[in-house]
């Protein structure tokens, strides 16, 4: 129970005091004002320590060299994860896959993670949750072709030689742009690489198209400069950024978690206020070129959330590995076990879509 200090006077605190003594009359009178202020202090139980962060607490973070990371990174540079409290430490991964493997295997507190490791990873184990989205875009995976090979639809990718990631985000995006144009992967030949090689593969003229995460899109753009043609996903595929910790944490630390939303909360407001020290922030961070940035953040949104629609596109991304035979599992798992709503709904309610 918490109790208001402002209008009780001296006389009502000695009568509460008998009261909860049951008529006992062990207490007869509180000449000390402080005295009574410390005594429903205590009362009030640690409210205060959430409102007003007294040491800092140490948390890690494994975080993906990827601009989709921007409100964990402006709240570092700004300093908002220490006004609330929080010393952060960031260990730096290329993949995804990676910054969840820390989390998983202790090395980390917080991970930020697309929606495919969180799903490969949910076929094998259920004690991690994810605790908010930082960012989202249907523009994040893009078909980035020659011209001159005759791709000028999505339709005209049939029979071309086109290269992605094995069983990536990629790959399901490019599967799923497919059946939107009356096509299936077995009317393309694929041709299995990492990003920077079936770029350069393209330049050479050795395949027709690349299905390709940002910033690899954009860079294969740049080489191939006015013969670039290229498609994105036009709302049939969203690509997200997620925080996700061991089910553990979560639930040990919800002051931790409500620090960490308010820091991202203030970068969230300075990003939609100063977009372009923003975007100099992360060229700086990530060795970007500003004028991708650019690009990027007028088809992203960066904000702190979690929604409906998550739970829809992990469940999509289940089946298709199923299908796929990805997965030995033959069923998809329950990703509502696999959110954990309660601190985000605690400082900013209308970011929650998420129903039971």
């Amino acid at each position: 129970m918490l109790y208001n200090l402002k209008n009780v006077n001296r006389v009502n605190f000695t009568f509460c005091m008998i009261q909860i003594t049951n008529n006992k009359l062990l207490i007869t009178q509180i000449k000390s004002y402080s005295l009574i202020v410390l005594i429903f202090t205590l009362l009030a139980g640690c409210s205060a320590k959430d409102e007003e962060p007294g040491r800092l607490e140490n948390v890690t973070i494994a975080l993906v060299k990827l601009e989709g990371t921007a409100l964990v990174r402006i709240a570092l540079n700004n300093g908002y994860f220490k006004k609330e409290g929080l010393d952060i430490t960031l260990n730096e991964y290329d993949l995804d896959s990676d910054t969840l493997e820390a989390v998983l295997n202790g090395n980390a507190d917080i991970a930020t993670a697309g929606k495919t490791p969180i799903v490969k990873k949910s076929f094998q184990r259920q004690d991690f949750v994810i605790v908010g989205t930082i960012y989202s875009s249907d523009s994040g995976v893009k078909i980035v072709s020659r011209r001159g090979r005759g791709i000028e639809t999505p339709s005209d990718l049939f029979g071309k030689k086109i290269g992605i990631p094995k069983w990536s985000e990629e790959h399901l995006f490019l599967d799923v742009l497919l059946v939107n144009h009356g096509l299936t992967l077995s009317d393309v030949k694929l041709v299995y690489d990492e990003p920077q090689i079936l770029i350069k593969s393209m330049e050479k003229g050795e395949i027709d198209a690349c299905s390709l995460r940002e910033p690899y899109a954009f860079q294969a753009r740049l080489k191939l400069k006015d013969n670039a043609v290229v498609f994105s996903g036009d709302g049939i595929y969203s690509t997200t950024i997620n925080l996700v910790t061991l089910t553990e944490y979560a639930e040990g630390h919800p002051l931790i978690l409500k620090r960490i939303y308010r820091a991202l909360l203030r970068a969230e407001e300075f990003i939609r206020k100063n977009k372009y020290a923003s975007i100099r922030i992360i060229a700086e961070e990530l060795k970007l070129e500003e004028k991708y940035l650019e690009d990027i953040f007028g088809e992203s949104s960066y904000l702190l959330r979690l929604e409906q629609n998550l739970l829809f596109t992990l469940e999509n991304e289940a089946r298709w590995m199923i299908i796929n035979n990805l997965t030995e599992k033959r069923r998809s798992p329950n990703y509502l076990k696999y959110v954990y709503k309660e601190g985000l709904k605690e400082v900013k309610p209308e970011a929650v879509t998420i129903i039971h």
